[in-house]
């Protein structure tokens, strides 16, 4: 039976910034958050921001078995998407490779700003990579 426990992990890391377009703050937008652990297994969460384009999520902590045929290890799939104007815009997507938190950002993000328009840039991990539109410095 132990061979059936898992353990927790952190799948999308908790994160607050401020969401612009066009350099000035986006507010109202809805921000979608989505992670998939495991197939057909994908979570969504999403928050709007507020008159200053400001915005917060909280960690989500998933329950991780190692599946017996483990040819990449450990690795969550992450998507952002932003719903703006009426167009939708993807601000991050790719796949966290460590289950500890914050390691999709390198480190607790700092100052994060997402600007909508901005084309993304590639956040390079352990094994893995993340696009991303959004910028931060690390604590």
């Amino acid at each position: 039976m132990g061979l059936l426990k898992g353990e927790s992990v952190y799948a999308f890391s908790g994160f607050s910034g401020q969401l612009l377009f066009r350099g000035e703050p986006a507010s109202n937008a809805k921000i979608i958050r989505r992670y998939e652990l495991s197939k057909p297994n994908e979570y969504e969460d999403s928050t709007v921001t507020d008159n200053e384009g400001r915005f917060s999520f909280e960690s989500a902590i998933a329950n991780y078995r190692k599946p017996l045929l483990d040819v990449h290890g450990f690795l969550v799939q992450q998507e952002i998407f932003v719903e703006y104007q009426g167009e939708t815009y993807q601000i991050w997507g790719g796949s966290k490779d460590a289950k500890e938190e914050y390691s999709e950002f390198k480190g607790k993000p700092q100052n994060l700003t997402c600007e909508l328009t901005e084309e993304p840039h590639m956040v390079e991990l352990r094994s893995s990579f993340i696009g991303t539109s959004c910028h931060w410095n690390v604590d």
